[in-house]
């Protein structure tokens, strides 16, 4: 939103050493009038550029647990939508639901299950009610939770075992991680 500075016939120019004459001043003489629009447009400009719009969420302030946890829904069902577009996985049919850490293995913070005859697959993610993280932080946190499963259900194809669970999560850590550095820039 731009707001521009302009007096009608009928304003007079405010008496000098008061506010209102240095803001008057200031925006007047300070800034041409081309100038200041152009500045107003880049700045907004850059404002909108800063960050994708699926990235940008509303300031919140103090939110009860249960309007953050339906945030924190509404934000791996974007999140979702957005991966699996982006990983070129639009054939399969996956859901995301936050479940509480009660259901998630020991020092994890989701879970992916999948069958590939029929093409769908459930994501779990750990709920906001166990987090203890403030508000940007665990969504940033879920968001690298959806990314890392859906990794894992790109090379679902691929052969697995026991002996090489341990290498695969740090490549799918590192590939995660990489794939969201790449989207923040």
């Amino acid at each position: 939103m731009v707001f521009l500075l302009t007096l009608s016939p009928s304003e007079t120019v405010p008496k000098p050493c008061t506010i209102e004459y240095m803001v008057f001043k200031n925006l007047t003489v300070g800034l041409r009038p081309g100038i200041a629009t152009l500045v107003l447009f880049s700045v907004s400009a850059f404002g909108f550029a800063a960050q994708p719009a699926v990235a940008r969420q509303p300031h919140t302030g103090m939110l009860t647990a249960e309007q953050r946890e339906a945030q924190a829904q509404n934000f791996v069902k974007e999140k979702l939508q957005f991966w699996q577009k982006r990983l070129n996985l639009e054939k399969w049919k996956v859901s995301v639901e936050l479940v509480r850490n009660t259901s998630l293995k020991p020092k994890t913070l989701g879970n992916i299950h999948w069958d590939a005859s029929t093409m769908q697959a459930a994501i779990d993610v750990q709920s906001s009610y166990d987090y203890k993280l403030p508000l940007q932080a665990m969504l940033d946190d879920m968001e690298f939770t959806v990314v890392h499963e859906l990794v894992h259900l790109q090379l679902s194809s691929l052969p697995r075992s026991e002996a090489s669970r341990s290498a695969e999560e740090h490549a799918v850590n590192e590939i995660t991680q990489a794939l969201l550095n790449l989207a923040r820039r």
